[in-house]
């Protein structure tokens, strides 16, 4: 559904109108911009419309907002991930503000990625990995050895006091989410 500008453009929007009915002030909103070409999209056409949703959003709605790029975990999409990557570093701080990893770590190891994620860094684009939902404690291990600033999931991280230790001392965040946890059987 999501294979247009204006549907992508309507989408964020309307996301944004439904959060500050929430009373959020907020949010991050994370979209894979290479899920969005099938209809011949190019990312960066997605990544505007996202990023004109988003102003509209922000403007008519009174919420903070910006925009979490997404790589995605997969054996033959690598030349899509390093255009995510260019594209966040065009619109960072224009819309944007990170990218991600995300997709089935237990098939696809955070290590896998480790390029995307240096190439991000050299950049000095901000960067969370999805770890420790589907795979141990050493995927999380292995997002904060890459950089991560924060953690997508984490609920692996538990069963490795060490890791929380460190976690908690280098002030790394989990972005915990109750219903996907749920749904993927991590809980």
């Amino acid at each position: 559904l999501l294979q247009t500008e204006k549907a992508i453009t309507t989408a964020v929007y309307r996301v944004l109108e439904n959060m500050r009915k929430d009373n959020v002030v907020y949010a991050e909103l994370r979209f894979a911009p290479q899920l969005h070409t099938k209809a011949h999209l190019t990312q960066d056409e997605a990544v505007s419309a996202a990023v004109k949703g988003l102003k509209r959003g922000t403007t008519d709605f009174d919420i903070k907002a910006q925009l979490i790029l997404c790589c995605m975990r997969n054996n033959s999409n690598h030349k899509e991930n390093e255009e995510t990557v260019r594209m966040a570093l065009k619109y960072l701080g224009n819309g944007v503000c990170a990218i991600d990893l995300a997709g089935n770590e237990a098939a696809y190891p955070t290590g896998d990625f480790a390029d995307i994620f240096r190439q991000a860094a050299s950049e000095g684009i901000p960067f969370t990995i999805h770890a420790g939902e589907a795979a141990g404690a050493e995927s999380v291990w292995k997002a904060l050895e890459l950089g991560a600033v924060r953690i997508g999931h984490g609920i692996r991280s538990a069963s490795d006091k060490a890791l929380m230790d460190t976690l908690s001392e280098k002030g790394i965040y989990l972005e915990m989410c109750y219903s996907s946890n749920m749904q993927t059987h991590a809980v």
